[in-house]
């Protein structure tokens, strides 16, 4: 075989691996599953932004469920093989232009924020176990991914405008008990 029908054999394959995706390194593994309201089960109360907030470091706040603003979407991530985890997520704000739900720190009473989404510190969020097919509504805490911390909303206020922080996870209480409503996909 000549080096010109070699190179042209090679070239073929790549083309053909790239076309069905078997260069899998190219990116983590991924998904997104669709737009969703995330309500606190005791107040029953969706997250948001404060008046549909674009600036980073907004709080994330508690407002009527339905109200622009609180409408959430989330990129799963494949976490660490023996983690334990499955998916962990990044949850960003349908209305904030690449802003994400992340936590200010890791001590009780931090609070939730939004900044731009990527990989840094407090970005990202353990919903529990994989879901597939995704049910169209699921309750569970929204943890720090590999801390004790939980979203929180503190001392289970009911009023709009109360500002999530994170807490020392406690299953115990409604504060971190968060019903996961599907919108749409």
């Amino acid at each position: 075989m000549t080096m010109w029908t070699r190179t042209r054999a090679l070239l073929g394959a790549a083309l053909l691996a790239c076309s069905i995706g078997v260069f899998a390194f190219a990116a983590p593994a991924s998904a997104n599953f669709g737009y969703f309201e995330i309500m606190n089960a005791g107040s029953h109360k969706c997250l948001a932004v404060p008046n549909n907030g674009y600036e980073t470091y907004d709080p994330i706040i508690q407002t009527t469920c339905g109200a622009y603003g609180t409408k959430w979407r989330d990129q799963y991530y494949q976490g660490p093989t023996g983690s334990g985890s499955g998916w962990i997520r990044t949850v960003q704000n349908l209305d904030g232009d690449m802003l994400c739900m992340f936590a200010t720190g890791l001590y009780n009473g931090a609070p939730v924020a939004q900044n731009y989404c990527g990989f840094g510190s407090g970005m990202f969020w353990d919903m529990g176990p994989d879901r597939y097919p995704q049910p169209t509504q699921f309750t569970v805490p929204i943890k720090q991914y590999g801390t004790n911390y939980c979203l929180d909303l503190e001392n289970g206020q009911t009023q709009n405008g109360v500002p999530m922080q994170v807490w020392q996870c406690n299953p115990n209480t409604n504060n971190q008990k968060w019903v996961i409503t599907l919108v749409s996909i």
